[in-house]
C-alpha cells in the first residue's frame, strides 16, 4: 500500500457533501467520503494522461469535495479548541484577572454586523509592518487573541481564556474563524453598554 502522508483540504456547501453521502449510501461503491474523491480526482487525472474521456479536471468540483472531506475535521478542532479553553478556565487560579479581562476587551472590540466586516488579514499585517496602525487601531483591525495579548500586555493564553469566556457571557460577543490568518477574529455586533 502506497504511503499516504500528504493531505488536500476541501471545503464545500452542507448540500453538496449531503449528495456525495447520498451517493456512497445508494451506491456502496466506495467505504468512505476520503476514498470516493481520491478515486475520482484519480480517474480524471488517468484520463487525462491517456488523453481519453474526462480530460479535464473541474477545479471546483475537486475543491467542494475535499472540502466535504475535511468539513467535520474543521468542526472537530474547533470544538476541541473550546474545550482546550474551558478547561483552562477550571484548572487556573486567577479567575478574577480572567474576568476582569474578558470585561476589559469585550467593551473594546470592534462592532459590526458580521464577521465579513473585516478589513483582511493580511492587509492589516501589511499596514503594521509599513507602521500605519498601532495599539488599539490594530488590535481591532486584526482582533486575534495575539493582537489583544499584546495590546492589554497579558499571556496568551490567558487572554484566549478571556475572549472565550466574554464569547460565552456576552451575547454581543461573536467570533469568525480567518482562513488566511488561520485564527478567530473576534468583534461584537452592538455597542457595550
Amino acid at each position: 500500500m502506497p504511503n499516504r502522508t500528504e493531505r488536500i483540504m476541501v471545503r464545500m456547501t452542507p448540500r453538496k457533501k449531503e449528495k456525495f453521502e447520498e451517493y456512497l449510501e445508494e451506491t456502496g461503491e466506495y467505504p468512505s467520503l476520503s476514498q470516493l474523491l481520491r478515486a475520482s480526482a484519480n480517474e480524471k487525472v488517468e484520463g487525462r494522461m491517456r488523453g481519453g474521456e474526462g480530460a479535464s479536471i473541474d477545479a471546483e468540483e475537486v475543491t467542494n469535495a475535499v472540502e466535504i472531506a475535511i468539513g467535520d475535521v474543521t468542526e472537530r478542532l474547533e470544538r476541541i479548541e473550546q474545550e482546550v479553553a474551558r478547561v483552562d478556565t477550571a484548572v487556573q487560579p486567577d479567575e478574577e484577572d480572567i474576568d476582569t479581562l474578558a470585561d476589559d476587551i469585550a467593551v473594546q472590540l470592534p462592532v459590526m454586523d458580521s464577521g465579513d466586516g473585516f478589513k483582511p488579514g493580511n492587509d492589516v499585517l501589511r499596514e503594521a509592518t509599513h507602521g500605519d496602525v498601532d495599539g488599539i487601531d490594530y488590535a481591532r483591525d486584526i482582533s486575534t487573541v495575539g493582537a489583544w495579548s499584546d495590546y492589554v500586555d497579558a499571556d496568551a493564553n490567558k487572554t484566549r481564556r478571556a475572549l472565550s469566556r466574554a464569547a460565552s457571557w456576552y451575547p454581543d460577543v461573536k467570533w469568525v474563524h480567518d482562513d488566511d490568518l488561520g485564527e478567530r477574529r473576534y468583534f461584537r455586533i452592538s455597542e457595550a453598554e
